[in-house]
């Protein structure tokens, strides 16, 4: 029996196997934060005030904050479309995974009357927050998309099906 195209249930159980993370981005910055006490009612109203009470109340944190993150396709969600000589595997969107961030608290400068004790808590969300712009994000998507359908096709041809006839497309282009 001749077989015009892999065999789509040895493709599925390949496919059964979850995310395939193919991006793996690391950062490192350093995060000056600031918090100050604000005033209410109509004080808060008066310029002068707020000034005077910013700077009397300002709390500073110097952190070093590393994350890391990953990118890739959810394997159980690609879509295996048969067509005569082969098949076609639609990839889903890039997700990415929660960020895993870590902060090493360099200085704080408190006043002795006002603390802000999370204010180095919230110097490592601030660094967490502005991790990757979206520019970044986006060509590492890109990229993330790229390296799925390379290993998609590595692990099908190490399966013994013949890529010849598979067709990875993205999402956007199906």
């Amino acid at each position: 029996r001749v077989q015009a195209g892999p065999d789509p249930i040895l493709v599925d159980h390949i496919l059964d196997q979850g995310e395939l993370r193919t991006v793996k981005v690391r950062t490192v910055q350093v995060v000056d934060h600031a918090s100050r006490a604000e005033v209410g009612g109509p004080l808060g109203m008066v310029p002068l005030v707020n000034l005077a009470v910013g700077r009397l109340t300002e709390n500073r944190a110097l952190v070093t904050v590393r994350g890391t993150v990953e990118a890739g396709v959810d394997l159980s969600r690609v879509r295996v479309v048969e067509r005569s000589g082969g098949l076609d595997l639609v990839l889903p969107p890039v997700t990415w995974s929660e960020p895993a961030v870590e902060g090493r608290l360099h200085s704080v400068r408190q006043p002795w009357y006002w603390r802000d004790h999370s204010v180095a808590l919230s110097a490592v969300e601030s660094g967490r927050r502005s991790l990757m712009s979206a520019q970044d994000r986006v060509r590492l998507e890109r990229r993330a998309a790229e390296n799925a359908e390379r290993a998609i096709l590595e692990l099908l041809s190490r399966s013994g099906v013949d890529v010849e006839k598979v067709r990875v497309l993205s999402s956007d282009s199906a």
